[in-house]
């Protein structure tokens, strides 16, 4: 079913109209062209089933993005009430989703940014993807006349997902090419400590979500959880990280603003879990949550606080 509803034609026109419309076909044709020379601006355009090829792509793209969201969605919501703290793992894949969507629609897909999150939801759904198989084959095989509907709807909605997500992120990533991991902290631009903090705060939280997510995901029954933190999450603190390291013009953009948001809603979960334990050996892994939040509200304060200059 989840195959099936990710090729139907219906899907396909998941917001294509913004799509559509965000490139009109006079765009093609170059501004300040002389009247006298008709000839070299038809050269220069590109010819219009060209154009509308181009924009089948985008539109096709941006609605791929679209349904993972949705199908991202359904499989937060069946995690309710008993697996809620999951749930901020699985909104920080559908803020990073809603950003590739939105950069499809501009076609911004080519940013170092947009790939890195493209690279990170494209390992993350092939494990989900895989994972669900395994799931789909227990259904079948150990339900003896019980079958579970809240398991078997967050199956569907995660495959649902992950065939539309891996094949919007490997499109991406084959059109554009893979991303560069930058590895710098320092800031450039702004106040140049503060902006190295809150850098150094994502990098901490890229290079933890990885070592915790990958131990959840090999070593765990919470594998789809621990997919989503190693390689989604430890991406958006990645990116979060380049962009402090940018500076605050960069931070003040929806896109980090965005992410800062989830990975920060993500914290205060696991910040919840050791609320009530006193400080001491017992509390210690409330710290890197800590950090998270931190760099986090610190990235998204700093983008929030920015004006331009005159």
């Amino acid at each position: 079913l989840a195959l099936a509803l990710s090729a139907s034609p219906w899907a396909l026109s998941f917001s294509a109209p913004r799509a559509l419309g965000a490139r009109p076909l006079t765009s093609v044709v170059r501004r300040g062209a002389s009247d006298d020379k008709p000839a070299a601006a038809e050269e220069s355009a590109p010819s219009m089933e060209e154009h509308a090829a181009a924009l089948t792509g985008d539109a096709r793209l941006e609605a791929s993005f679209g349904r993972a969201a949705v199908g991202t969605w359904i499989m937060a919501a069946s995690m309710l009430p008993g697996q809620w703290r999951s749930v901020p793992a699985v909104l920080c894949t559908i803020a990073s989703l809603q950003v590739l969507r939105n950069a499809a629609s501009r076609d911004r897909l080519s940013g170092g940014t947009f790939r890195m999150l493209c690279l990170g939801l494209l390992a993350g759904f092939s494990a989900l993807l895989f994972n669900s198989g395994c799931q789909v084959m227990e259904l079948t095989l150990r339900s003896q006349g019980v079958f579970n509907v809240r398991l078997a709807i967050r199956v569907a909605a995660t495959i649902f997902a992950s065939v539309s997500g891996l094949g919007a992120a490997y499109r991406a990533l084959e059109d554009h090419g893979l991303p560069k991991f930058k590895t710098e902290i320092r800031a450039a631009k702004g106040r140049r400590w503060l902006l190295t903090l809150v850098a150094s705060g994502c990098a901490f939280t890229a290079v933890q979500q990885l070592v915790i997510g990958g131990v959840l995901l090999f070593y765990s029954r919470y594998k789809a959880v621990g997919a989503l933190r190693c390689f989604v999450i430890s991406a958006c603190a990645h990116v979060c990280q380049t962009a402090a390291v940018a500076g605050p013009k960069r931070l003040s953009s929806e896109t980090y603003g965005l992410l800062n948001a989830a990975v920060a809603l993500d914290a205060v979960v696991r910040l919840s879990v050791w609320v009530g334990t006193e400080i001491g050996v017992a509390a210690l892994p409330a710290a890197p949550a800590l950090v998270t939040l931190l760099s986090a509200v610190g990235g998204l304060l700093i983008g929030k606080l920015y004006t331009p200059e005159k």
